[in-house]
């Protein structure tokens, strides 16, 4: 009988090993294994390093902007501001002065003037004389004075002969220094721009 029993503890506690190393056993197979971060990662380590590349700056810079910068609009040549001569400002009746307008508006022409200064005294009359070469004769011309950024034209014209010389009268009241010029306002001519000093 004590043999019996004895038997039957060791058959039981045999069973219990089993069972116990059976369940370690499955235990090792259901947990999962560690999962390692990617490295340089900062995300949580979520996907691999070799299925998700750091995006590049140009991808990151195309992503956050409104258009790329292979499709945005790229200023073209004509948009460029097109230079403009300084020397004697913006007309307020005529173009700009240069060679290149006057040869394209006027047909090549030019007005030529007898001097580059001219003396007077407050409240004197002042002849600009000149030449018109190519103009028919009668054709119209304008003197302006500078003021500002302006061009001013005075109220009397002059008209120039057969052989296309004028003589302009001017009369600037003040003593001081005025840039003067002779224009055809017909056909956008000007001469060059000469100083009259007064006083």
């Amino acid at each position: 009988m004590a043999n019996r029993l004895t038997l039957v503890a060791v058959a039981i506690l045999v069973l219990v090993d089993v069972v116990l190393l059976f369940a370690v056993f499955r235990r090792g197979e259901s947990s999962p294994a560690p999962r390692t971060a990617p490295i340089g990662s900062g995300r949580g380590g979520h996907g691999a390093v070799t299925s998700s590349p750091a995006p590049s700056a140009a991808t990151s810079a195309g992503a956050s902007s409104t258009g790329s910068a292979s499709t945005s609009p790229r200023p073209s040549a004509s948009a460029a501001p097109s230079s403009s001569p300084r020397g004697s400002g913006a007309a307020t009746l005529t173009p700009s002065q240069g060679a290149e307008t006057r040869g394209a508006a006027g047909g090549g022409r030019h007005i030529e003037l007898a001097a580059t200064s001219y003396l007077g005294q407050p409240f004197e009359t002042v002849a600009i004389k000149g030449r018109y070469p190519g103009a028919p004769a009668g054709t119209l011309l304008r003197v302006q004075h500078r003021e500002g950024s302006r061009w001013l034209v005075f109220p009397l014209p002059t008209t120039t002969d057969s052989s296309g010389r004028f003589t302009a009268h001017v009369d600037m009241g003040g003593a001081g220094q005025y840039l003067l010029r002779v224009v055809d306002p017909r056909r956008k001519v000007l001469s060059p721009v000469v100083t009259l000093s007064i006083g």
